[in-house]
């Protein structure tokens, strides 16, 4: 059995983010000792594949589990998230 009392936490990246995005994921995540580290600046956009160089990028910069951003396009708002694990980018759309 795996034993976790001497894991790392893991960190999730989040770039620009607002203080009640922030606020929302550190409450959320906190009982899976993820650490969310406000990064701004540039997100890695709305495109593909530049969105997925670009959020690997940072992960590994700042060796996060996880890379979170927000778009704007002419189609609306999307949430994007860079997973390091997985080395894929998932994206879905904001009302």
């Amino acid at each position: 059995m795996f034993n976790t009392a001497f894991a790392q936490p893991s960190r999730v990246v989040v770039l620009t983010p607002s203080e009640p995005l922030t606020r929302a994921l550190t409450q959320s995540l906190a009982a899976w000792d993820v650490h969310i580290e406000a990064v701004h600046g540039d997100n890695p956009g709305a495109t593909m594949p530049a969105s997925s160089v670009e959020g690997r990028r940072l992960a590994v910069q700042h060796d996060a589990r996880a890379v979170v951003w927000i778009s704007e396009s002419e189609s609306g708002f999307a949430l994007w998230v860079f997973d390091s694990q997985g080395d894929r980018v998932l994206a879905r759309p904001l009302p």
